[in-house]
């Protein structure tokens, strides 16, 4: 039951794979991987986001959903044709995906936890709020005055009379 992508998906990432020798893989076995990366996918993101996500509603995060279990069910069916095959030294292929796919669930996370009425600040200098009735100032200010070496305490001497 593919909510986000489909065997095919799967097999589109699983093509780009030049070392991987298989014939037309079953169609069964790709479509059980994506099912059980939705599943893990849909863990993941709930409580960031409603799940399963609609298409109609959020396009962007579903296609980015598509994305995710996509990659994640070829990497897992790299690893599946590598141990049948016995060869451990093309899952960097596998390794990238779910890096890749670990990167975009992030960034999913990290958008659904921004607020929806956020305001873009058209100034740079972020403003540090004083108390004490003084005014706010900005963040990075320019001297106005050059500091000389007479105003600045040298406190590793002996005489120092700070106590700490």
């Amino acid at each position: 039951m593919a909510r986000y992508a489909t065997w095919a998906d799967v097999k589109w990432w699983l093509d780009k794979d030049p070392g991987l020798n298989y014939s037309e893989p079953d169609t069964a076995i790709l479509q059980g991987f994506e099912d059980a990366q939705e599943d893990i996918f849909e863990n993941e993101v709930r409580g960031y986001m409603a799940v399963p996500i609609d298409r109609s509603a959020s396009p962007a995060a579903f296609g980015q959903a598509k994305s995710v279990c996509a990659m994640r069910g070829a990497a897992q069916a790299v690893r599946y044709f590598r141990q049948t095959e016995g060869e451990a030294t093309g899952m960097w292929w596998s390794e990238w995906l779910e890096g890749q796919a670990d990167k975009l669930i992030g960034q999913m996370k990290t958008a659904a936890q921004q607020p929806d009425d956020i305001e873009v600040s058209a100034d740079p200098v972020q403003v540090i709020p004083m108390f004490g009735g003084l005014p706010a100032t900005g963040t990075f200010q320019r001297r106005t005055t050059a500091a000389t070496a007479t105003t600045v305490e040298d406190v590793d001497t002996e005489t120092n009379d700070h106590v700490w």
